[in-house]
This record gives structure tokens, C-alpha cells and sequence, in this order.
């Protein structure tokens, strides 16, 4: 499992500062800080944080016991321990957030800012971008514009049949050459994948829609996707499901029970082409692998794990959505050096007798990780297209306000409202 490093040293120093900085803001003549200037094991640390009256006690005993403490000066003890607490907790969730670096892209590392190396690197601007770029544009271009009537036509003059599926995958597959030779890629296939027969499922980890167009041109795959709008939503529709593809709304929750049965139904029959899926359910930057999800793992499948890793040394290639269209991502690469993979075809996997769809989803996750080199976390990728809803804002809120209140209470800063709803609420804005 993920572990961020050093993470019980750093967090404690951290607390630390910030109890410095607050310290100098605000009257520490009852030493309450001086409780949390010295290292906190792990065990004192989860002590810290289960109870405010626990750190009270602590920041008591440091100063001495021989100490009389007054009303006010308990008061304005328990105000600060309380706030401390949340710092501290806040501190810690800034330090063990590994969910945003499953999906933040390395940043690059500037090379070319002296005499000597700024006109190589001038050079090699030029030879990208007004060499390479148009040549690779006019071939994938010019391939796509003879290929695709090509299968559009097949699809016209001739009757549903294998045969006419057979042939078409072909081209998806001729298609998706002309964008790895518009890459310049590199790609090393370890390994054989095993011969077809019913109900067999090819899981792989994600990086990019091109982990699909890079295995496809190895050969023929249907997948399943997230439906995309645009010209990539285009060929989902008029090209991929011609194969067997299929693209749903991850929102939608009628469509994902469609996806699921139209899924047993391809797998069940042989001449039907090998079915890929990516359980991650989203884009991950080639460095972590987020939770796997169990649909791919509950439809009694032989499961054949692939393992996909990229060499940065030219190109980046993650791809966030978010942050750039598809045809951006695309220039991106086709104005790279090249793009470098290895694609690892690993022993079929079968679930064990009594092992949950989970268990074995993580099973096979692990295998991938170990073979690919990427950092396990636990995290649902999911996550990352939601914000926090209002109600768990509030709710978090609610909770600060309810530890705060009863404090204030004791100099009368808060009347008899505060123990409304409303006012808690506003309290804790």
C-alpha cells in the first residue's frame, strides 16, 4: 500500500511552525504551545486528535502542575488547544494528500537556459515543429482520409456479419498505426497474450486514450469507454461500436446496468473480438494506479492483466481532460521527439474460490503495479470529476462550530441562539 514519506516527522514539525507563528500573533504567556513544540510519536498523536480535552490536559502539564489556572486563563486554553487541533489536522491532510499527485503531470525540468545549449535546443524546435509536425500531420491525414471511407463504405454495401467486423477492425487497427507513426512511438510488447476463447477479459492500467490505439494497432480490441463529445465522441459511435465497442455515461446509472449486460453477452461468445476494459475508470499520470473497480471482476471472466508504462524522457504521456482537449494532447505528442512504451502481456488470472470481486480486482491491481513499477493507492479515481457538495461543507462546519460554541459559552460571547441550528451554522462560517 501507498505510504507518504517521513510522514510522522514531517507533520509534527510542521504543527510546530505554525505554533510558532500563531504564538507570536497571540499572548502565550500559559505556555499552551509549548505542548506541541516537542515531536509527537505516533501514539501521543492520535491521542492528540481523538480528544481537545486530552491536549488540554497536556498543555497543562507542561507548564506545571503547581500552577493555578483561572477561569479565563482555562478558557482561552481550551479556545487555543481547539483551534490547534484543527490546524493540525489540517496540516496533516495537506501532507498525506496523495490523491491530486495520482493525477498532476511531472513538471519539466528547463535545460536549454545557457549560451551553449540554447541553440541545440533552438534547432530542435525547428526540426519538431516544421519538420517533423507537418510530415506526421500529412501522413496520418492522408491515411485517415482513404481508410475511414474505406470502412464507412464496407459498412454501407455489405450485410452485419463477422466477416464484415473482422475487416473492419483491420482497419481500426491500420487507423491506429498511423497515429503511433504519427508519434514516432516506440513500443515494446513483452510477452503473448493467450489464444481467444469465451469469456475472457483484458484489464489494463490507464494513462491516456492512447493506451487503447497503442494496444489496438497490436491487435483488434472492442473496449469499453466513457462516452466523449466532439469528433472522439464521432468515432466511438460510427467506428469502435461497429467492432463491438461500447461508450457509456459514467453518471448515468441506467447506462452503467446496460454496460454490464451487454458486457456478459460479448464475452460469452468466442468469435466476438477480446474485450478490453480499464477498471481504473479514469486517466492516472503513469506513476500511481487508483482503486480498480469490481465490474470487470464480477462478470466470471478469465482476467488477462496488461501492464502499460511510459518513459518520459521525450513526452508526458498523461492526459487530464480537464486541463487540455484531446486535439491539444495530440499536437503535444505529434510535436515530441517520440513517444516511448512498454506494453507487458502477463499470465491469465482466474478468481479463487471464496475471494470477492474485490479482493480479487486488488489482487490483480498489485500485479500490474509490481510489473509496471507504479505506486498501489487505494484512491476511487472517480473522485477527481466532484467537488464536495454544500451539505458536506456544512456538515464539516457544523462540527468546528459544535466544538467551538460550548467554549465561547463559558464568557458569555454567545446567548442562548447559538444553540439554534442557524446560528451554529453561521458560527462555523
Amino acid at each position: 500500500m501507498y505510504r507518504v514519506a517521513s510522514h510522522d516527522s514531517i507533520v509534527p514539525q510542521s504543527t510546530a511552525r505554525l505554533s510558532a507563528l500563531v504564538s507570536s500573533a497571540l499572548d502565550d504567556s500559559d505556555g499552551t504551545f509549548n505542548a506541541f513544540r516537542e515531536p509527537i510519536d505516533s501514539a501521543d498523536r492520535a491521542h492528540f486528535q481523538d480528544s481537545v480535552e486530552d491536549t488540554v490536559e497536556k498543555a497543562i502539564k507542561v507548564q506545571g502542575s503547581s500552577r493555578t489556572l483561572t477561569a479565563s486563563q482555562e478558557c482561552g486554553l481550551r479556545v487555543k488547544a481547539a483551534l490547534l487541533h484543527a490546524v493540525h489536522d489540517g496540516v496533516e491532510m495537506v501532507y498525506s494528500d496523495g490523491f491530486t499527485k495520482c493525477f498532476a503531470r511531472r513538471p519539466s525540468q528547463p535545460w536549454n537556459w545557457n549560451f551553449y545549449l540554447m541553440p541545440l535546443w533552438l534547432v530542435g524546435v525547428v526540426v519538431r515543429y516544421c519538420i517533423l509536425f507537418p510530415i506526421r500531420l500529412a501522413l496520418l491525414v492522408g491515411g485517415c482520409s482513404i481508410i475511414l471511407p474505406t470502412f464507412f463504405l464496407l459498412g454501407l454495401m455489405l450485410p452485419p456479419s463477422q466477416k464484415l467486423m473482422l475487416i473492419q477492425s483491420k482497419l481500426i487497427s491500420a487507423i491506429c498505426g498511423l497515429f503511433v507513426l504519427s508519434w514516432t512511438a516506440v513500443i515494446r510488447y513483452h510477452g503473448h497474450p493467450p489464444r481467444r476463447r469465451p469469456n475472457q477479459v483484458f484489464v489494463a492500467n490507464h494513462t491516456s486514450m492512447i493506451d487503447y490505439i497503442i494496444l489496438q494497432q497490436h491487435r483488434p480490441f472492442a473496449s469499453v469507454s466513457q462516452r466523449h463529445p466532439g469528433w472522439v465522441g464521432f468515432l466511438q459511435n460510427r467506428v469502435l461500436s461497429a467492432v463491438g465497442s461500447v461508450s457509456f455515461d459514467r453518471k448515468q446509472t441506467k447506462d452503467r446496468k446496460l454496460v454490464a449486460q451487454r458486457l456478459r453477452e460479448h464475452i460469452s461468445k468466442a468469435d466476438n473480438l477480446p474485450l478490453l476494459l480499464f477498471p481504473e475508470g479514469t486517466c492516472v499520470n503513469n506513476e500511481y494506479c487508483v482503486m480498480f473497480k469490481k465490474g470487470a471482476f464480477e462478470l466470471g471472466a478469465q482476467i488477462i492483466p496488461v501492464a502499460i508504462k511510459y518513459n518520459k524522457i521525450f513526452v508526458d504521456a498523461f492526459w487530464h481532460s480537464g486541463h487540455e482537449t484531446f486535439a491539444q494532447y495530440l499536437l503535444r505528442l505529434m510535436t515530441s521527439w517520440a513517444v516511448v512504451c512498454d506494453v507487458w502481456y502477463m499470465d491469465p488470472m482466474d478468481r479463487l474460490p471464496g475471494e470477492s470481486a474485490e479482493d480479487f480486482s486488488a489482487r490483480v491491481k498489485r500485479a500490474i503495479c509490481a510489473q509496471a513499477e507504479l505506486l498501489e493507492v487505494p484512491f476511487d479515481g472517480y473522485y477527481k470529476y466532484f467537488r464536495p457538495s454544500e451539505r458536506m461543507i456544512n456538515n464539516v462546519r457544523r462540527i468546528i462550530a459544535a466544538s467551538l460554541l460550548p467554549l465561547t459559552n463559558v464568557h458569555g460571547l454567545v446567548g442562548a441562539a447559538a444553540r439554534d441550528g442557524t446560528a451554529i451554522e453561521q458560527a462555523g462560517r
